[in-house]
């Protein structure tokens, strides 16, 4: 297989060529005779991360010195299916000659799957319904596959960026790494970005939630045991840190590991060497290990329920992931995130964007993913406004407003509830602005978002006929 392009053609810019490679394929790049590359698409700049201008006219070897370009060159060749490691992610690729009067003057290099998450989805559709040889090969790109790099953690707030670099540095080292946040703040993610950070070569990165296996499982799963070790061991059976061997192993919640097992452990940390259940041949630990947790773990120590030599041997390296309560100005940039990554067809308003900006989000990142995800599915407009956010979300956003105003001290003073009062201040103030939230908002000296929560919360009917006049939204 090869392509049949004049020098020419390869060389002409923003033409046919160039737009059916940036539709076509994750990525692409064209490199000449002399292996320096004279076409990249837009995927290709995202993939290495970098301007285009600093990629043109550079050797390929630059951006990717593991695929076989120089020898499709030699050869005349195609090399098709060529897994390469491109800054960080694991990609499969095709490589085409390009030929001119016999002569090879060139090679495209296609990206297929940008990440090996896409060929898994395919794979696993492929082996649903039936038991074929895909299903060993997507075992096998399971266990090399880390998904994200540290590029994938999104945000611009100080807080993150500052982690960002913390992050970098450390995946520089080989020491383990504890990652200590809140449900849904993206720890994972964050140790994918280490074990895909340094990586030159296809290793495991073995992933195990210390809470979803059983304590009695728990030990074979991560050292495997022998046959015969225990009733139904009838084959021996490798653990994941035998998998993990050459590359890296997540233990997830490791703060919900019981003290038997913390004990052994830290034997496992200290010695680097471990034995299956049942088994009496040393192992050697050759794998990174990376341990995560939403627990305090110095308070469960203190509580006798974690083991301190054990906390003190993993946060060799503590990374300490904000929630995001405490970065709300990367909320805009998440939730456009979202909606590009999941081809939503929708947009909010400042209005809506304010409203989740008052939200605490006791999910983290993971809760505001799925309401940008049930704001597509439950309305059929295209720009999401406060009102439709505020069905999704619970009111929790209170902010302060000058209570001195002229609907409160003359008819609410013999009121009981200051929750009454606050009631019929809003409503009078409604009333008196002829329900024009902005003008209500001013009034009261609040912002439209916390109006809109307090009519929320209150169930204040609204005159529906006068807001459409006044264009509520």
């Amino acid at each position: 297989m090869h392509f049949d392009f004049t020098l020419e053609e390869i060389q002409t810019r923003n033409g046919i060529l160039d737009k059916l490679l940036d539709i076509a394929f994750d990525a692409a790049i064209i490199i000449d005779k002399d292996e320096r590359i004279i076409y990249c698409s837009k995927g290709s700049i995202e993939l290495v991360n970098s301007k285009k201008a600093d990629i043109i006219g550079t050797h390929i070897s630059a951006i990717d010195s593991e695929s076989p370009f120089e020898q499709v060159l030699k050869s005349g060749k195609h090399e098709t299916g060529v897994m390469v490691i491109i800054n960080g992610r694991k990609c499969m690729t095709n490589l085409i000659p390009i030929i001119s009067g016999g002569k090879v003057i060139g090679v495209l290099g296609m990206v297929l799957f940008q990440s090996l998450t896409n060929l898994k989805n395919i794979l696993a559709s492929m082996t649903q319904y039936t038991e074929s040889e895909f299903k060993n090969i997507y075992d096998i790109i399971a266990r090399v596959d880390s998904n994200y790099t540290f590029n994938d953690y999104i945000g611009e707030s100080r807080l993150i960026k500052d982690m960002l670099k913390e992050c970098r540095r450390a995946s520089k080292t080989n020491y383990p790494v504890l990652i200590i946040g809140e449900t849904g703040t993206g720890k994972e993610i964050l140790a994918n970005g280490f074990h895909s950070e340094n990586m030159k070569s296809f290793t495991p990165f073995i992933k195990i939630n210390c809470t979803a296996i059983p304590d009695d499982l728990l030990e074979s799963e991560l050292f495997g045991y022998e046959k015969g070790a225990f009733t139904g061991a009838v084959a021996a059976k490798k653990g994941k840190f035998e998998l993990a061997a050459n590359g890296a192993i997540l233990l997830d919640e490791i703060g919900d590991m019981n003290l038997r097992l913390q004990s052994k452990l830290l034997r496992v940390l200290e010695e680097k060497e471990y034995e299956r259940i049942g088994g009496n041949k040393l192992l050697p630990l050759n794998s990174r290990v990376f341990a995560a947790t939403n627990r305090d773990l110095r308070e469960l120590c203190r509580q006798g329920k974690f083991r301190e030599d054990l906390y003190y041997r993993l946060n060799t390296i503590e990374i300490k992931v904000p929630p995001l309560r405490a970065r709300k100005e990367d909320i805009p940039l998440l939730v456009k995130h979202f909606i590009h990554k999941n081809q939503l067809d929708i947009s909010l308003s400042k209005d809506a964007l304010e409203i989740l900006s008052q939200y605490d989000w006791p999910g983290n990142v993971r809760e505001l993913r799925n309401v940008v995800n049930r704001l597509s599915i439950n309305y059929d407009e295209k720009l999401i406004g406060a009102e439709q956010v505020m069905q999704i979300i619970p009111h929790n956003a209170e902010l302060p407003y000058d209570t001195a105003t002229k609907y409160q001290l003359n008819s609410l003073a013999a009121e009981n509830s200051l929750e009454t009062q606050e009631k019929n201040i809003i409503i009078n103030a409604l009333k008196y602005c002829n329900y024009n939230i902005s003008s209500a908002a001013k009034e009261l000296k609040i912002s439209r978002a916390t109006l809109y929560n307090k009519i929320r919360k209150y169930n204040i009917i609204l005159n529906k006929q006068i807001l459409l006049k006044k264009n509520f939204v």
